[in-house]
């Protein structure tokens, strides 16, 4: 880098350290915050006898997604990608 720009060495080598200093920084502020996770659902809303209730427990997210998309049509039945190969019709 510094054979191509003039400058020295010393001073990309500053860059490069206040840089990480800057990363880091913000990745303690999202961390205390809680945003350091990558991705992913901690509640949903869910039907349940009562009506639409938050649900927080992982087990209980999973069975409201699979029943949410369940009532989603998502192809036909009879499709030919959805037919085990090895049952002969």
């Amino acid at each position: 880098m510094a054979a191509e720009d003039g400058k020295k060495i010393s001073h990309h080598l500053k860059q490069l350290i206040n840089r990480e200093k800057i990363r880091n920084h913000y990745r303690r502020i999202k961390r205390c915050e809680g945003r350091f996770r990558i991705g992913g659902v901690d509640k949903v809303m869910a039907e349940t006898e009562e009506g639409l209730q938050r649900v927080f427990k992982m087990l209980e997210i999973e069975i409201a997604i699979k029943d949410a998309n369940k009532k989603k049509l998502q192809q036909a039945n009879k499709h030919h990608l959805e037919r085990n190969p090895y049952n002969h019709y």
